[in-house]
């Protein structure tokens, strides 16, 4: 039997119970006498001792057994749910989310001693308890319990990753397929079928790296509503436009900053209760997060109703920092005046204090954003709020190129612009119209080792008024990889035939060949550079 692959599902289905509990645990907080968030919070543990008993995983299955087993009195109504007995299942909450990782291993001392203390407290049930009716309930008492059917399963990002390039591939094969014959008509239907299915399965295969913004947003909502917690803070999350959809990779690379946003919006943003409600504000405090699709992008904008940015600081940073004067700063339209936070030297001390530490980080944020080909513009009211907008392409510019090595450099090409990759000297009647890139860099040929050989597509090989250009000559083919495509600087441009730098899924970088540009630039490559 494979272990590590009952594990790695183990783990995988794990994940997603834990998100969920901690979504519901929000909801217990809010209304600890509604009976079906603990049923549903009852499920979920029992579904996660349930895997760890067939892993023989004794020290996750005896919590989580111990849980449910208080989640089952409160749900019967047998035990009256308190502030303190809910703190108890949170810390068990927080207990399985640190053990399931590292499979049930009790090998860090504080670690060991958080967990037989809690499974003491555990076994002597909640201190002061009473039963909400007055009574005892039979111990065999059984709740019905409604079973769903299975809708979905979890698929790793890099597995989707990989069938899309196994299909990317499978379309290339199709493109460089010899011509047929008149006679072999019926195969060049089967042909034309097979392409067909393989363009549906690539579609298909892309809708899987869309996820939901909802989805997004809850996979830390129930670590920001413990943070406010922590804060002496009351803060609701309200999500608007949750069912739009971005490309996964776009998003894995937003959690760092929209948690950081967030966190910034509660702990310098929202009042503590007692100050919101001499101001004549709800002692929650609300933070909203409302997506909104135009075009190409996805708009995120995440505003909360504290205490706002305090216009100050702003303007003594400007005068003592930047050298303006009164005139020059009342000229400044509201997106320029706030975006001046996000200079890297704005967090000053007494700015901070003043700004309510909305200096802290905000560079890094905004370095973030742009990172991703993405604006970020804040807007702030003192004592109504702030407003922080983040604008970005609706997915990241993530392709499938083909990558090689030509000497020391790595270089791509995108897998569109290819017919065919294979190995050995093109043919003698076309080898004068491809380009030996490794002449053309400088490198040195290895005489015995062929050459890798990529043949580009007739629309991007074209070189109007010159010499076409029909494929490239490399070192070594790596293959056909998911590339992160970033924009090029201006040491980049400036050697006008690479379109940009990529990054690969391992963090390595390559640069983008443009083919098209290539092609055109390629007549005031000397003669010896295009000779075998």
């Amino acid at each position: 039997m494979d272990l590590e692959k009952y594990r790695q599902i183990f783990l995988r289905e794990s994940d997603k119970y834990l998100q969920e509990i901690g979504s519901i645990l929000i909801d217990v907080e809010a209304d600890p006498e509604e009976t079906g968030h603990w049923q549903e919070l009852h499920g979920k543990i029992h579904s996660i001792k349930g895997m760890a008993r067939a892993m023989s995983l004794e020290s996750i299955s005896r919590l989580a057994h111990e849980m449910e087993a208080w989640c089952l009195k409160f749900q019967r109504k047998e035990w009256k749910a308190r502030e303190e007995s809910i703190r108890v299942v949170t810390e068990g909450y927080s207990l399985l989310k640190a053990l399931i990782p590292r499979l049930g291993r009790l090998d860090v001392p504080e670690l060991n001693t958080a967990y037989y203390r809690l499974l003491e407290l555990l076994s002597k049930g909640p201190q002061g308890r009473e039963p909400a009716d007055g009574s005892k309930r039979r111990a065999d008492s059984q709740t019905p319990i409604s079973v769903d059917p299975i809708r979905s399963i979890g698929v790793s990002c890099s597995l989707i990753e990989e069938l899309l390039g196994f299909s990317q591939e499978l379309l290339l094969m199709e493109r460089s397929k010899p011509a047929l014959s008149p006679e072999m008509a019926a195969v060049q239907s089967w042909v034309d079928q097979y392409a067909a299915l393989a363009k549906g399965l690539y579609f298909r295969l892309a809708q899987l790296r869309l996820m939901s913004i909802e989805e997004f947003v809850d996979l830390y909502r129930h670590t920001i509503h413990h943070q406010a917690r922590q804060m002496g803070r009351l803060v609701r999350i309200v999500l608007s436009g949750g069912d739009i959809k971005a490309d996964v990779a776009l998003l894995d690379r937003l959690r760092e900053p929209m948690i950081h946003i967030v966190r910034n919006a509660i702990a310098h943003g929202i009042e503590a209760p007692e100050e919101r409600k001499a101001k004549g504000k709800p002692e929650q405090g609300t933070i909203r997060i409302e997506a909104e699709s135009r075009k190409e992008t996805l708009v995120l904008r995440i505003a909360d109703d504290g205490a706002g940015i305090r216009r100050e600081a702003i303007e003594r940073y400007l005068r003592e920092k930047q050298g303006y004067g009164d005139a020059d700063i009342a000229r400044m339209d509201t997106k320029a005046f706030f975006a001046v936070i996000l200079s890297s030297d704005f967090s000053t001390a007494s700015a901070t204090d003043e700004t309510a530490g909305r200096g802290i980080g905000m560079n890094v944020i905004a370095q973030a954003i742009t990172y991703l080909n993405g604006t970020l513009d804040i807007d702030s009211i003192p004592g109504e709020g702030t407003s922080i907008a983040v604008t970005l392409p609706m997915s990241l510019s993530v392709m499938h190129a083909v990558v090689f090595t030509v000497g020391p450099y790595r270089i791509a090409v995108p897998t569109s612009g290819l017919d065919a990759a294979s190995y050995g000297l093109p043919p003698d009647d076309v080898r004068e119209s491809f380009l030996d890139l490794r002449r053309l860099f400088g490198v040195e040929i290895n005489g015995s080792q062929p050459p890798g050989v990529l043949k580009l597509r007739s629309s991007s090989a074209a070189s109007p008024g010159r010499r076409r250009i029909q494929g490239l000559m490399v070192d070594t083919i790596v293959g056909n990889k998911p590339v992160m495509i970033l924009r090029p600087g201006q040491l980049i441009r400036n050697a006008r035939i690479f379109s940009g730098i990529g990054v690969l899924e391992s963090g390595v970088l390559t640069s983008m060949l443009d083919v098209d540009m290539l092609a055109q630039v390629s007549g005031q490559i000397p003669e010896t550079a295009m000779e075998v």
